[in-house]
């Protein structure tokens, strides 16, 4: 067992003296002396100038619940950013799906896994690796792997932090991405102290200035129903944070929801959550819309309403429905669903006043259906 020696913040400020004779260096300056006083100005790691997802130097949180993908995603994410490929990708013919975020030259990044058995994850890996159809290691890109004390990593242990310190910059890297949160130093469930000094012993690691960290963690258990994403997050890590990405599930098994719901740096409004499907050949995702593109639910209303009307009989109206009826045997949200068929003219069909009572609704009532049923048209939805 590896006797942990924890890292006080006393092991961080051996900061030497001015030699005698030198002015001391001014901690103050002006406004103009700093701005003055500029470095070249790198783009994002991850990013746009105007939505700057990872920023250099920036402090990342991936949050979801247990089996939403976070690993997947990381580790694809992880592979296009050392590929200097833009991410999300997405089919070139889906017109609706976002366009990616930048990615300006080919990062390196070191993956710390500590949750879950070395081979497995090395299977996993080599099976990504295999199926990615960009080279890594070119154009200075790396992906690297933590392996010594595997699985019981910890920033907090004075030796880890001093061997990571050292092979962090011989190897120049830009991005740590660690999994999970909870397991890679923080003490306690991460109260305002606890997080405060956790983000200390990565201050010398170059946080807040040319290294950025992506860690995996996830929410609370308890929650409350009107509280944001940022609430939810265990542990009182939101103010630390330059972004918080969530992901999480949505009612179709193979798609998921990525949202942005701490962007520090964006310097305009933050971009909507999208719609991510995964991909089982290259075991990734690829973004298939906005999250308000209602479109989406068009061939999901289209094959329900067809198969009610396949079941026959005078109780299911032949298939016809009111949106509060579609959007409960969809499970999806009643103002999305009437969304979608409002706008789906070229699918659908409302019928109200005598011509819903013919079908045993109120005069009131407004049922939908497919245009075909009316017109005869051979219209279908598009393919997903």
């Amino acid at each position: 067992m590896v006797m942990e020696r924890r890292v006080g913040l006393d092991d961080f400020n051996d900061i030497p003296s001015d030699p005698p004779g030198d002015e001391p260096e001014r901690v103050f300056l002006t406004a103009q002396e700093f701005i003055d006083a500029a470095e070249e100005q790198l783009p994002p790691l991850w990013g746009t100038d105007d939505i700057c997802v990872i920023p250099r130097g920036g402090l990342c949180i991936l949050a979801g619940r247990p089996g939403a993908g976070k690993t997947t995603f990381v580790l694809d994410l992880a592979c296009h950013l050392a590929a200097g490929i833009p991410y999300p990708p997405a089919d070139p013919e889906n017109v609706r799906a976002p366009q990616p975020w930048a990615v300006e030259t080919p990062l390196r990044v070191a993956i710390i896994e500590n949750e879950g058995p070395r081979e497995m994850f090395r299977a996993k890996l080599a099976e990504k690796l295999a199926k990615f159809p960009h080279p890594l290691g070119e154009n200075g890109g790396c992906l690297m792997i933590q392996s010594w004390r595997w699985g019981s990593f910890s920033f907090a242990d004075l030796d880890a932090h001093t061997a990571a310190r050292d092979e962090l910059d011989y190897h120049a890297i830009d991005l740590v991405i660690g999994d999970p949160l909870s397991t890679l130093g923080p003490a306690g469930v991460g109260s305002p102290a606890e997080t405060r000094d956790f983000v200390a012993t990565l201050r010398p690691l170059k946080l807040g200035i040319s290294r950025s960290f992506l860690f995996l963690h996830h929410f609370r258990e308890r929650v409350e129903r009107q509280q944001d994403e940022l609430a939810r997050v265990s542990g009182a890590w939101g103010g630390h944070l330059d972004t918080l990405l969530t992901l999480s599930a949505v009612r179709k098994a193979d798609q998921v929801r990525l949202a942005y719901p701490k962007l520090r740096w964006a310097k305009i409004q933050p971009p909507t959550a999208i719609v991510l499907g995964r991909v089982y050949n290259i075991l990734g995702f690829e973004a298939l819309a906005e999250e308000n593109d209602t479109t989406m639910l068009e061939p999901t209303i289209y094959a329900h309403l067809a198969e009610l009307r396949a079941q026959g009989g005078g109780r299911n109206r032949e298939g016809w429905q009111t949106s509060t009826e579609i959007a409960k045997a969809i499970e999806s949200r009643r103002v999305d669903v009437k969304k979608a068929l409002e706008s789906g003219s070229h699918l659908f069909f409302s019928l109200t006043g005598q011509d819903a009572k013919a079908l045993g609704a109120k005069t009131t009532a407004v049922l939908w259906g497919l245009n075909e049923w009316v017109a005869g048209a051979d219209t279908e939805p598009s393919e997903e």
